[in-house]
């Protein structure tokens, strides 16, 4: 069975529990982190990459990881052209409560999403990619 093949036949309430779980386990542990800690990263990795939108650059740490799956989940949305109705945070925002809040966004609007096109293949294509 290819890759393709398992996507389109997974059920849509399958695709959203597994996102749920996905998201939930994130966002179970940055809740958990200080805003300190989200900004932690190794010294041997500190500074070496930079981004347009960090004041200071903090590529490894765990606020970047979590923003960066916040961008890809845009990006997949964008890909079926579907519009985000949420943006993946800057490193100011970086902090529990704002990226907990944006992944519970992600959730419910791609529940609203699989609500209105339940066998659409791209969307169903597109949802599991990020899981």
């Amino acid at each position: 069975m290819t890759t393709w093949t398992m996507m389109i036949t997974v059920t849509k309430d399958q695709w959203l529990e597994l996102h749920r779980r996905t998201l939930d386990c994130v966002r179970s542990v940055i809740l958990e982190l200080s805003s300190e800690k989200l900004l932690w990263e190794p010294e041997t990795t500190r500074g070496k990459i930079t981004e347009a939108t960090c004041q200071e650059p903090r590529p490894f740490c765990i606020g970047a990881v979590v923003a960066h799956l916040c961008g890809t989940e845009r990006q997949r949305l964008g890909e079926i052209h579907i519009p985000a109705d949420f943006a993946a945070p800057r490193q100011k925002d970086w902090n529990p409560q704002t990226l907990g809040a944006i992944l519970e966004r992600i959730q419910r609007q791609y529940y609203d999403v699989l609500e209105k096109r339940p066998k659409d293949q791209h969307v169903l294509f597109g949802l599991g990619r990020v899981c």
